[in-house]
């Protein structure tokens, strides 16, 4: 899921690259770490779990951010259009 939803972002990040023009990177580098787990969930799901897990707590924390900081950027972006 975690590959599928990276890929799906990603897609919409260059969607983004025309209507954002110096944001649409913050959605390219979310898209890359969402796949980045989804390819590291895949590769080496059982070995050592615990530093798997702390890893994976990491950067769940800072995808978070990223989203939350995107929702802002397009919520301002939709604002902009607007007016």
């Amino acid at each position: 899921m975690f590959l599928f939803g990276g890929i799906i972002r990603l897609i919409q990040a260059f969607g983004y690259r025309q209507s954002m023009a110096g944001r649409w990177l913050w959605f390219l580098i979310g898209s890359l770490l969402w796949i980045g787990v989804g390819i590291l969930m895949l590769t080496n799901p059982f070995s050592s779990l615990l530093v798997l897990f702390q890893l994976f707590g990491g950067i769940l924390i800072a995808i978070a951010i990223l989203e939350l900081f995107l929702y802002f950027t397009i919520r301002s972006t939709k604002r902009q259009a607007r007016y």
